[in-house]
């Protein structure tokens, strides 16, 4: 077995900011490979919404770590607080909404989505 850690913030893979907030990846297999899945961390300013997109090919969950959010799964409405996760089958529409007056961290896992070391 090997145990794996980089100090905090030092390994960053693509980090996005847009208007509604921002992603980084934390994990995937470029920063460890094989891993075979992908975690984020994802910023959701209030009052945006993150892009609808639906990936065929991996399944996604999303955690609330802070403040809360309104996930949108195939037309259905769910309301998550901290602690709350939300599993979105592979293929499935989705997108996240940040209805509250606070920003919102949320943790992002998605299967293996083909990506190599």
């Amino acid at each position: 077995m090997s145990i794996a850690k980089t100090p905090a913030g030092s390994h960053v893979i693509e980090p996005i900011d847009e208007a509604w907030g921002s992603l980084a990846w934390l994990v995937d297999d470029r920063l460890f490979p094989g891993v075979g899945y992908r975690v984020g961390r994802m910023r959701l300013l209030p009052g945006f919404s993150s892009p609808r997109e639906a990936h065929g090919d991996r399944a996604e969950s999303i955690v609330v770590i802070e403040g809360e959010a309104t996930c949108v799964i195939d037309g259905h409405t769910v309301r998550l607080w901290p602690g709350d996760v939300a599993y979105i089958p592979a293929g499935t529409p989705r997108h996240v909404r940040n209805d509250s007056s606070h920003t919102a961290i949320l943790l992002l896992g998605r299967s293996n989505d083909g990506m190599t070391a």
